[in-house]
C-alpha cells in the first residue's frame, strides 16, 4: 500500500511541475511575454527598440495615408523588431504598433505622446494594464514638420519612466 501511495505522490508532484514548466516556458523562449516586455527589460533596450520603430516609420510610414500591414519577412523590418516574433506590426506615419497573441492578445505602441507635442512614448498594452515603459522628449526625425524652425531641433533626451 506504502509503494502505491508513493507512486501516485511521484506522479503527482510530476503533473504539478510539468504544468509548472509548461506555463512559465513561453516567457523564456519563443514570443516575449506581456510581463517580459513589460518588466524585465533595460531602458537601453527600450531606447534601442524605439530607435528601431523611428527608423521603420522614416522607411515605410513616410507618406502613407493610412496604415500599412507590414510583412513580417520584409527585409526593411529592423532586427530588434524582427526577434519579437509579432503576430503583425502595423506602420502609420506617425506611430507603429506591433501585435501578438499568446494566451491573450497585447500590444506595444510606439507613438507621439498626447499630452506633451515634443514627447513620444513606447506602451505596452494588455492584461487589462497600459503600461508605458519608455519616454523620448525630443522631435523625431520623421516629426520635423511639426517644429517651427526646422534648422533647430532639440536634442534627445530619453527619460526613465518608473
Amino acid at each position: 500500500m506504502k509503494k502505491a501511495y508513493a507512486i501516485y505522490v511521484v506522479f503527482v508532484i510530476f503533473i504539478i511541475w510539468l504544468s509548472g514548466f509548461l506555463a512559465f516556458t513561453p516567457g523564456f523562449s519563443g514570443r516575449p511575454s506581456f510581463v517580459a516586455f513589460t518588466f524585465h527589460r533595460t531602458q537601453k533596450y527600450y531606447s534601442q527598440f524605439a530607435d528601431a520603430c523611428d527608423e521603420l516609420i522614416a522607411k515605410v510610414g513616410t507618406g502613407l495615408t493610412t496604415n500599412y500591414m507590414m510583412d513580417l519577412k520584409d527585409p526593411r523590418l529592423p532586427i530588434v523588431l524582427r526577434n519579437l516574433n509579432a503576430t503583425s506590426i502595423s506602420v502609420e506615419t506617425n506611430r507603429v504598433w506591433i501585435f501578438f497573441k499568446i494566451s491573450g492578445r497585447y500590444s506595444i505602441g510606439w507613438e507621439p505622446d498626447y499630452v506633451d507635442s515634443n514627447a513620444w512614448v513606447l506602451t505596452t498594452y494588455g492584461d487589462g494594464n497600459n503600461v508605458r515603459v519608455f519616454l523620448r522628449t525630443n522631435l523625431a526625425p520623421h516629426s520635423a514638420l511639426r517644429t517651427p524652425n526646422l534648422f533647430e531641433l532639440p536634442p534627445r533626451q530619453d527619460v526613465r519612466v518608473q
